[in-house]
Parts: C-alpha cells; structure tokens; sequence
C-alpha cells in the first residue's frame, strides 16, 4: 500500500511539472510573437521615405485653359529640373495641333491676347529662374486665323551699352496695356536699380514667311 502511495504522489508531481513548463512555453512563445510584431512595425515604419516639402513655384506642376469664344488653349509643364511646356487647342476650324517643347525654368504664368488686333488670339506663357523670380523667358503661340496654330520667333533685343551684364538683377517679359514687353534693369554692388540703368523693350507681332515674328520696336 506505501508503493502505492508513493507512486501516485510521484505521477502526481510529474504531471504538475509538464504543466508549468507548458504554460512557460506558451508565454514565451507569445513574447516573442509580440517581440516580433514589433519589429516589423518598426521596421516598417523606419522604411517609408520622407516626402520632399514643396516650395512656391518649384516642382509645383502649371496647367490652365485660356479661352477666347469657343477656342482654347490649355497649358500645362511639369516645373521640374529638365522642364517641358505643352499646350494643346480646342474649337480651331482646320487642325487643333498639340505642341511639347524644351523651355528654360519653371512656368508661372500664362495669358491670352491680341496685341496686333487682327481678331486673332495669342498665347503667351511666361516663366522665370528657380533660383530668380526677375529673371525669366516667353514663350508664345498664335493663331492662324482660327483655322490653326503655332509657336512665334522672338527676336532677342542686344542688351544697352550702359547695362553691365554681370549685374542684370531684372530680365523679365509680361504683358501691358496690349503690349509684349521686357524689362531688363542692373546694379552697381550694393546699389538700387535706378533709371540709368533699365532698359524696356516693346515687341511688334508680324507675319512672316513660314510664322508670326515677336520683333523689338526700333
């Protein structure tokens, strides 16, 4: 009867064992599950990219539609580093053609107009440098009497003689009173922009042989 009792106690014992390693087992294996959850949000986290902040006027894509009755023009450029301009026509009586083009800077600006009052609209998009808001280009586009469109040549101007082009703080072109102008203006170091030293430019739009001509008023 003693045998007895003492096998029982030690059955008893051993299964009292199994169970606590059991139970360390699995909270253990839970641990280490947690552990590795949260490795992996980590992780995760630590993998995604900041997103490069956006500045005014750089990297920030252009598109706008200018209409004149039921024609239109729609302007778009991705402002990137290597930057493009396309601009496509609606509503043309012959062809509405579509244009891409390599330009220089970023595009900030883009509007219709007549500035040879023939009846017939224009397209002028105008940009500037990254690293220079007065500074900047145009580019400009007109119709062909509504039947279809183009891009114009735009005559440079030479600089005046009293402009120091090492010190050109403004060159620019915008629209005013009807008129495609540019205003080229420099500096002495340390010095303001004073009258003798801006240049204006006024451009005539004509009709060419093959295109309409952006020319400098003489």
């Amino acid at each position: 009867m003693k045998t007895f009792v003492h096998v029982f106690i030690f059955l008893m014992a051993l299964s009292l064992i199994a169970c606590n390693s059991t139970s360390d087992s699995s909270t253990e294996d839970a641990s280490t599950a947690a552990d590795s959850v949260n490795v992996e949000e980590t992780a995760t986290v630590e993998s995604e990219p900041s997103k490069p902040a956006l500045r005014r006027g750089q990297n920030v894509p252009f598109e706008e539609t200018l209409k004149d009755g039921n024609i239109s023009f729609t302007v778009s450029s991705p402002n990137v580093d290597i930057n493009t301009l396309v601009i496509f026509s609606k509503g043309l009586e012959v062809r509405n053609d579509t244009f891409q083009i390599e330009i220089e800077g970023i595009v900030n600006k883009a509007e219709i107009a007549d500035i040879n009052q023939d009846g017939y609209p224009e397209v002028y998009v105008f940009t500037q440098q990254k690293e220079a808001e007065e500074k900047g280009n145009v580019y400009v586009f007109t119709s062909y009497r509504n039947r279809s469109y183009g891009q114009a040549f735009l005559r440079e101007q030479p600089r005046a003689n009293n402009l120091n082009a090492e010190a050109i703080t403004t060159d620019k072109y915008d629209l005013e009173n009807g008129q495609l102008v540019r205003k080229i203006g420099s500096s002495s170091e340390g010095d303001q922009v004073n009258n003798n030293q801006r240049q204006t430019i006024i451009y005539t739009l004509k009709a060419g042989e093959a295109s309409y001509q952006l020319l400098p008023q003489q």
